[in-house]
């Protein structure tokens, strides 16, 4: 029992943080969402963080995000989906609840509103509280401090939410931080779920003992961290820090050129089009859409992708 309630437990292994799929006129194109599912699920993804910061939730209307919500629980089959509800009003967080509740999902999540930030731990707890009623889904708390810019102590808001709120489920913990991590997965003992958001530094992250891993890239480069994962776990450290150190230069794609649109052009390289990133990101323009594919074709990282260099 985690908070009180019997929550369906995160599974171990990757949890994909999908994109938002468009169509060319940057319309929500949700038809797309059963052929993504089943992408992720063929490559190895035990589940999805819906609506979080790489699909663009914030980027979305409030009916577009219950849609998309709706297309996703629609669609999960033995997929693990968590719907991010996270909102700069709490108005709109309770609308995207008690929408959700009525829906086929394994949980919800929330982030600390980043325009009018909370400035204590009581005070974002008193805000996320009645969102957790609302919802009556097991509740996840996404803590990125570096997009937020809300730095509470994410151990003592865990134990905060713990004590007061019986759906507490877990943390999605996106702080690029080793020792925190440490400290967060030790005090997790005390009743509830790490999911590491920090996708570049999932070797050392197993090593700490993490086991449940959040990120954009799982959405196109799953495989290549499944088998960093199984060497790990069979004692192959050789081959677990060559594919790590492999994996830095995709992050470096998406820091230098834009994580949303170096995403979604990579996600199409597996055959699914979803469609240019919403402003502020641009698209690419054909010529900066083809030196990404070069580039990424080079990267050993990604050979279980159908990539070819341009012409």
């Amino acid at each position: 029992m985690v908070g009180g309630m019997s929550p369906a437990l995160l599974p171990e292994g990757l949890i994909a943080a999908p994109h938002l799929p468009l169509d060319r006129r940057g319309a929500p194109a949700f038809e797309q969402v059963p052929a993504l599912a089943e992408h992720l699920r063929s490559t190895g993804v035990r589940g999805v963080f819906v609506n979080g910061t790489t699909g663009e939730g914030l980027c979305q209307s409030l009916d577009e995000r219950c849609a998309g919500a709706e297309a996703w629980a629609a669609a999960k089959g033995d997929l693990h989906v968590i719907l991010n509800l996270g909102a700069q009003a709490q108005a709109d967080m309770l609308s995207l609840a008690e929408h959700a509740s009525g829906l086929d999902l394994d949980g919800v999540a929330v982030v600390a509103p980043s325009f009018h930030r909370p400035r204590s731990v009581d005070e974002l707890v008193d805000m996320v509280l009645p969102v957790a009623d609302a919802a009556a889904k097991p509740l996840w708390l996404y803590h990125i401090p570096a997009l937020t810019h809300v730095p509470l102590d994410p151990i003592e808001l865990c134990r905060a939410l713990l004590r007061r709120c019986p759906s507490f489920a877990g943390v999605k913990f996106t702080v690029a931080d080793l020792l925190a991590l440490q400290a967060m997965l030790e005090a997790s003992q005390e009743g509830w779920q790490v999911a590491w958001g920090c996708d570049e530094l999932m070797l050392p992250a197993l090593a700490m003992g993490a086991r449940s891993f959040m990120g954009s890239t799982y959405n196109y480069a799953a495989p290549a961290y499944l088998r960093l994962m199984e060497a790990f776990e069979r004692g192959d450290h050789e081959t677990a820090r060559r594919i790590s150190r492999q994996i830095q230069p995709l992050l470096d794609l998406l820091g230098e050129r834009g994580p949303i649109r170096v995403g979604k052009t990579l996600v199409a390289a597996w055959g699914l089009d979803l469609g240019p990133p919403r402003p502020p990101e641009r698209p690419f323009t054909e010529d900066e859409r083809d030196t990404l594919l070069a580039d990424a074709a080079r990267l050993e990282l990604l050979t279980d992708a159908p990539f070819a260099p341009p012409a």
